[in-house]
């Protein structure tokens, strides 16, 4: 039997700023090796970014909402949902 391996990870697409300066939320999914990205459709700013934690500084009320509303839980449950298709 192969080993298999799965991650999700969220990072920010720091090279596409919109005009208020914050930056998309991508999720990063890798499965055996290969991975593919998708939006989140959240946005915030850089520096309110922790990327080793892959979550935001939680210190308003905005990211507060993002870290613990299940927005990245959902993410999370919409992939499972399509692996298990």
């Amino acid at each position: 039997m192969q080993k298999s391996s799965f991650s999700i990870i969220f990072v920010t697409q720091n090279g596409k700023p919109k005009a208020d300066g914050r930056v998309p939320i991508l999720a990063r999914i890798t499965v055996n090796g290969e991975m593919c990205h998708f939006t989140t459709r959240l946005t915030i700013l850089p520096d309110r970014w922790l990327s080793k934690d892959y979550r935001t500084l939680g210190l308003t009320r905005d990211e507060k909402q993002t870290n613990n509303t299940g927005s990245f839980s959902n993410c999370v449950g919409m992939v499972v949902k399509l692996i298990n298709f």
